[in-house]
């Protein structure tokens, strides 16, 4: 006996262990694509074999017939004719060749389609879309991954939409293969759809009120997961908040649910530095202490304080912020604004002018600023309306002329009774803004779609707490679309006109009855490339900066690696005074652009092909695109 279990042992392992392993070679014919793919994918035969004897392999033969009618099912081929053959190659005794010749037949077309939906769904807007949107009609292919897909959006979109009690009553597919057609019968009850009920917020340092701006339903509104989602990313928007999380609770009798918020509040006070570098700015540094909430009401106070290389620049800043509607879109701000930076005599626009000299010109600027949303059809611009009290102090006469003819245009102005204020200028000017800004990009880190426009509009009449009248508009705009597999074209624009008057000095001097602050210059990293920072501003036409704005780009970027892409572009553009006097300046240039995971980083080289302009400049630039 013991002998026989022996021979029988040595018999079943002798495939495996003394038989030399097969090598199989399959070929399948007839199909292609996703289904020749589907196909491969589930034909063990087809599959990675160790130690295959060839018992095994004439077993798995044997089954891929059955595997591949299997597989062709799902995409509406019900009655495939399958011719298969296997041989063994004479010159390798060990190597198989099987071959399966498809052919697939007519598919399985829908015939009837029974779709009925009852319960509060009925009258719901969303589950009539969703029919409307079925992939598949009567005379259709019947495919496996449509239904299927189409019944898992019926359920997701039940319970995003609060019938938590909704199931599928009868959900069935009867296939008559003789005949090739396919009846759906899928009837859905929804029950009753759940609302919002009681909101519990857990917090004490902030009025409800505040928390009610950011709450985008009320108690009794119909549930809509979206709604719950919303809500949890206007808290977490907010700089109130450290932490937030949201329980629900449904009340079954009653269908609703409740919602328990538990709040975290952020630190009072921070404290936050910034160290960076720009080919514009230079080496900057700046400390910002933002106060959070000053009170229940949400009042935040923001003082900041800052330094520049480029002009030695110090910029202080002080924003009180009181909400109004919801804190991020809708609120009063008012900002009190303090620079002081150089004006060099290569800073005008004066050709022959042979002296060096440097003054400090210092804004204060006060303004108070309205922010609210504003929607335009299926356009939603950011509203601001702005009063504002600007005063600006510097002297031109150190760039202009040296000390002993300052004295003599002194002593002139004493006698003669010249007027020399305009190269002395002190402003004290109240005006008006109202500005819009529309934005939308598929992507806020790597933009490949996207639009920014913006328009702001400025005015103020003398005698209303302002020396000089002016109106003023200035629209600027970047647009984005891909171009090509791997590219995107940029264009960039503005465009900036000032109703004010010129002053002509010594009829030799042209300049603006406006604070420099209000006047056009160009050129820089993210205008006309290839000139420094606001180097344009005129020409001879202006003193510090013209009335008149004017500027385009045109860049092409291409992606080469998945974060490196490289760019090149034509940038154009001046300012002026008068109309007639327009002679846009031009610049050419490529550069490399590093997607980080903080924003972009851009490296420029652009090149002046103006006439008179020579010299090439390096740009760096880091941030989105707007």
């Amino acid at each position: 006996m013991l002998r026989l279990v022996s021979i029988l042992i040595i018999y079943w392992i002798s495939p495996v262990c003394w038989s030399e392993e097969q090598i199989i070679i399959v070929d399948i014919q007839g199909v292609e694509g996703e289904l020749l793919d589907n196909v491969r994918g589930n034909m063990t035969l087809a599959q990675p074999q160790k130690h295959l004897s060839p018992t095994r392999l004439k077993l798995l033969y044997k089954q891929a017939p059955q595997q591949i009618q299997t597989v062709l099912q799902p995409f509406g081929f019900y009655n495939p004719e399958i011719t298969s053959n296997l041989v063994q190659i004479p010159e390798k005794e060990n190597t198989w060749h099987a071959t399966f010749e498809i052919k697939e037949g007519d598919p399985v077309l829908w015939d009837h389609i029974d779709i009925q939906i009852t319960g509060d769904a009925l009258e719901d807007e969303a589950f009539q879309q969703w029919q409307k949107d079925l992939p598949f009609n009567s005379g259709e292919t019947f495919l496996h991954a449509e239904y299927e897909t189409a019944k898992k959006q019926l359920l997701q979109l039940a319970e995003e939409r609060g019938y938590f009690k909704a199931n599928l009553i009868t959900h069935q597919v009867q296939v008559d293969e003789k005949e090739n057609q396919a009846t759906l019968i899928l009837h859905f009850n929804s029950g009753v759809r759940y609302r919002f009920g009681k909101l519990t917020i857990k917090q004490d340092f902030l009025d409800e009120k505040v928390i009610e701006n950011l709450t985008p339903f009320k108690s009794g509104d119909p549930y809509l997961h979206k709604q719950l989602l919303s809500f949890q990313n206007e808290l977490r928007s907010t700089d109130y908040f450290e932490n937030v999380q949201i329980n629900t609770k449904k009340q079954d009798q009653e269908y609703l649910i409740d919602l328990e918020v538990n709040i975290i509040p952020q630190r009072q006070i921070s404290y936050r530095g910034r160290l960076g570098y720009g080919t514009d700015t230079g080496l900057r540094v700046a400390l910002d202490t933002p106060i959070r909430y000053l009170n229940s009401y949400g009042h935040r106070f923001i003082p900041s304080i800052g330094w520049s290389q480029n002009k030695n620049r110090f910029l202080g800043n002080m924003r009180y912020i009181a909400p109004i509607g919801r804190p991020e879109e809708e609120y009063i701000e008012s900002i009190l604004n303090f620079k002081a930076e150089d004006l060099a005599s290569s800073d005008l626009s004066l050709k022959n002018n042979t002296v060096s000299g440097k003054t400090r010109v210092t804004d204060l600027h006060f303004k108070i600023n309205y922010h609210q949303p504003r929607n335009l059809g299926i356009f939603n611009f950011d509203e601001l309306w702005s009063l504002n009290y600007l005063m600006e102090k510097y002297e031109l006469l150190p760039l202009l002329f040296t000390e002993e003819n300052q004295q003599i245009l002194k002593t002139l102005a004493e006698i003669e009774g010249y007027n020399l204020n305009p190269l002395s200028p002190d402003y004290k000017v109240f005006y008006l803004g109202l500005g819009w800004t529309f934005s939308r990009s598929d992507n806020a880190l790597n933009i490949t779609h996207g639009e920014k426009l913006s328009l702001n509009l400025k005015g103020a009449k003398k005698g209303f707490g302002s020396p000089v009248t002016f109106t003023q508009a200035y629209l600027n705009g970047i647009f984005i679309r891909p171009l090509f597999e791997k590219g995107k074209m940029i264009l960039r624009s503005e465009v900036g006109y000032t109703d004010v008057e010129t002053l002509n000095i010594f009829d030799t001097f042209n300049t603006n009855d406006l604070p420099k602050e209000l006047q056009f210059r160009t050129g820089g990293d993210r205008t006309v490339r290839g000139f420094k920072y606001q180097k344009i501003n005129g020409d001879s036409d202006s003193l510090v900066g013209g009335k008149h704005l004017l500027t385009g780009s045109v860049e092409y970027e291409h992606s080469f690696m998945d974060v490196l892409s490289a760019a090149v572009f034509l940038d154009v553009g001046n300012v002026f005074n008068k109309f007639q006097n327009i002679k846009l300046k031009q610049s050419i240039g490529a550069g490399l652009r590093w997607h980080s995971p903080v924003g972009i980083v851009r490296a420029d080289i652009a090149l002046p092909i103006s006439k008179d302009d020579q010299g090439w400049r390096f740009h760096l630039v880091i941030g989105p695109e707007f």
